[in-house]
């Protein structure tokens, strides 16, 4: 989505059926004052109050009102102070909207039921306007630096302004000064408010697929919910939506298809909708809501029905008797705003074309699913790239301006570089605590810096939690005032390490006690991955392979090991010793059933020579074995992990990222008909891996001895052998 898009009744049918590329758009409301045609339901003359009461206006002790003369759709989006008749007006002679001021004074008014993240757009004819309200709920943007405006500060026409908060936006026009100050008109006001699909249904679609022929009614669940509705449980419905007790069907009849309530007064529930969602109907007869939502004319026309959803819970509606349900389309507003937040920074056509992909699988129900999916797209560049470097997923992390953090000031003027437009977040005479959530942060070990700075005696931290508890902090920042520093004017880096043995979210910030006239900040933010985390499995051993080169001599607490040959019905594994290896090298982690650890990563590393393990860098199916080409993976019994080695792939298997699997040139054949393939061991730790591991094949447990081959031993030399289904040394 790179830029909102004006509903049009193409880009509907578009968006309801197809839910591809079209997945976010942007609900337009525009009140064209100048020509005051019906577009706002608008008509030329005075504007008289209504008992409607809007907001309170800051400065003023005066009500304000909603107009009358505006439609009962629109009416709610302005509210005017009003001192007696005929102060404002529509006039097409002057040009739109205005203010007759006939006490002389600045006339109030506000812009309301605005959302967070409406981009507000005033065009002015004539005069000025002024933000009235001691902290302005927009900002706009000046140089790449979002800025909110101060209070009396002029607005200028034309300028885009983002709406901070749901609320109203309050302003105030400037009084009429004979030869210094003309009436104050506005032409235009435009809201553009981004919308995303959250969910959808064709029902031509499935219509002529569980009905190629005439119809047939569908399948409704055994539960209710909203007290009367089922859901359909054919396959392609939603389980969100559901249907009254009656005959429905998907139905063919000439030029007729669809979705139908038979010859009967059926009504839909839609379950589970966010406050402020549109719900789209494409129907060829009128729908109408019953309950919780409220048509939007602006949007409805040509057999579409367009609804707001008024809270959080469910709507009801009710299709004309007989009439056909087309498709239908669940829109979120906040969801649209994250993409278009994400997209700021996120500029490529590949990633839009990822985010709609994601959209249109129906992978995005949440703002967090967005975030959590940036998070994956970049995580998946890094290590197609073979970069560690991370901080893309920090937004903003150069602090080009406020936005994505909140908590602190913006300033410019001593960043360390000396550049006098380079900005940092910064607080005086006061705390700092600002913070951002970096969403679906998989495991792994992790290193956040950024540079810091504060006034002498300044305490403060660089933190990240994850929800619980801090898990990584720096205790104390450099404070030395605004000279020396590693980096000058006083900045130096802080940084943290820290390791996730999940998937999380991360909240990352800065905060200090600045107060007592001190001051401290901070800026550009960097994230990078230092190591990757093994996680053993409760038999004491994983496969394991990384996208990165990694250092092995970083391991502590297990030993790594390579498949230096495969013969018979064992695997000789052979430790790998303190060397680097190359991405996608497949190994073998021994260390305590449960546990995980950091093995750290590396610039490059040298491919382990007659390595028989193949390492999985993306989750993809590895084929069964066959004739030269045999396969086997590690597992084990979860009910007894004392069984575990390599089993062979008899079909193809899916083997996730970060693992590995064993590959041979002829087949292996297990001791014992159904064990696995079991482990032997070269070098110096021979004797010791043996005896502490419990290598057992479950379907031998009468004490006879066999030889790795599965021939019965009645008399045992030196060697290894099978004794009641374990691997031992004979000596």
């Amino acid at each position: 989505m790179k830029k909102l898009l004006q509903l049009t009744r193409t880009l509907l049918v578009a968006v309801c059926l197809l839910g591809g590329a079209n997945s976010v758009w942007g609900e337009t409301i525009t009140f064209d004052f100048k020509t005051a045609t019906a577009s706002g339901g608008i008509t030329a003359g005075s504007l008289t109050n209504s008992s409607n009461t809007g907001g309170y206006v800051a400065g003023t002790t005066t009500a304000v009102y909603y107009p009358t003369e505006i439609s009962s759709e629109l009416k709610g989006y302005f509210a005017f102070q009003y001192r007696s008749t005929n102060e404002w007006s529509v006039d097409k002679g002057r040009g739109g909207l205005w203010s007759f001021a006939k006490s002389g004074n600045d006339e109030n008014f506000s812009i309301c039921n605005l959302q967070a993240g409406d981009i507000v757009t005033i065009t002015l004819e004539s005069g000025e306007i002024y933000f009235s309200s001691g902290v302005a709920n927009a900002t706009y943007d000046e140089a790449g630096v979002e800025t909110t405006p101060a209070q009396w500060s002029s607005l200028v026409s034309n300028k885009p302004y983002k709406i901070k908060g749901d609320g109203k936006l309050d302003l105030q026009a400037k009084k009429y000064q004979s030869g210094t100050r003309d009436h104050m008109v506005i032409s235009k006001v435009v809201i553009e408010r981004p919308y995303t699909r959250s969910w959808g249904l064709d029902f031509i679609t499935l219509a002529t697929t569980m009905s190629p022929s005439t119809s047939k009614s569908v399948t409704k669940s055994d539960v209710a919910f909203g007290g009367s509705y089922y859901t359909i449980t054919d396959e392609g419905f939603n389980d969100n939506l559901g249907v009254n007790n009656v005959n429905w069907q998907v139905r063919q009849s000439g030029n007729s298809v669809g979705l139908w309530p038979y010859n009967v007064n059926g009504t839909i529930a839609v379950q589970n909708l966010p406050a402020n969602a549109l719900i789209v109907f494409w129907a060829s007869a009128n729908i109408s809501a019953n309950s919780n939502a409220v048509k939007v004319n602006s949007l409805s026309g040509n057999n579409y029905y367009t609804f707001k959803v008024s809270s959080a819970g469910i709507a009801t509606f009710t299709p004309t008797k007989s009439s056909y349900i087309y498709s239908m389309g669940v829109y979120e507003f906040a969801i649209g705003q994250a993409i278009t937040d994400i997209e700021k920074y996120e500029t490529s056509a590949e990633f839009s074309n990822y985010i709609d992909g994601q959209l249109s699988d129906g992978k995005l129900k949440t703002v967090d699913d967005v975030y959590a999916a940036h998070t994956a797209w970049q995580i998946a560049q890094a290590k197609a790239s073979g970069s560690v470097d991370l901080t893309k997923l920090i937004r903003n992390a150069a602090v080009a301006d406020g936005t994505d953090w909140g908590g602190s000031e913006i300033n410019h003027g001593e960043q360390y570089t000396g550049a006098p437009d380079e900005y940092y977040l910064d607080k005086w005479n006061g705390t700092i605590n600002t913070n951002q959530t970096i969403y679906g942060v998989p495991a792994g070990t992790y290193k956040i810096k950024a540079a810091t700075r504060s006034a002498a005696g300044t305490s403060g931290t660089l933190y990240v939690n994850d929800g619980t508890s801090d898990i990584g902090k720096v205790k104390q920042i450099t404070s030395v005032g605004n000279t020396g520093g590693d980096l000058g004017n006083g900045w130096s880096w802080s940084e943290m390490t820290f390791t996730l043995t999940e998937t999380k979210n991360l909240l990352v910030g800065f905060w200090a006690d600045a107060s007592s006239e001190k001051w401290a900040g901070c800026d550009d933010w960097h994230m990078e991955l230092v190591g990757e985390v093994a996680t053993i499995t409760p038999a004491g051993w994983a496969s394991f392979s990384s996208s990165y080169p990694l250092d092995l001599s970083t391991i502590s607490g297990g030993a790594a090991y390579y498949a230096s040959a495969a013969s018979g019905s064992t695997v000789t594994l052979t430790p790998t010793g303190n060397v680097t290896v190359p991405a996608g090298e497949g190994l073998m982690i021994k260390g305590t059933p449960n546990e995980t650890f950091t093995i750290g990563v590396a610039a490059s590393g040298t491919a382990i020579s007659g390595n028989k393990l193949v390492g999985q860098t993306t989750t993809g199916e590895v084929a069964a074995s066959t004739a030269g080409a045999y396969h086997y993976v590690f597992g084990y019994k979860t009910e007894d992990p004392s069984v575990f080695g390599f089993y062979n792939l008899t079909s193809a298997t899916s083997v996730p990222a970060g693992k590995a699997y064993l590959e041979t040139t002829t087949a292996l054949n297990p001791a014992v008909a159904g064990a696995p393939i079991l482990f032997s061991f070269d070098g110096n730790d021979e004797t010791a891996n043996i005896s502490t591991t419990n290598f057992t094949n479950d379907t031998n447990k009468s004490g006879e001895v066999y030889n790795l081959n599965g021939q019965r031993v009645a008399q045992p030399t030196k060697g290894l052998y099978i004794v009641n289904g374990r691997k031992v040394v004979i000596k």
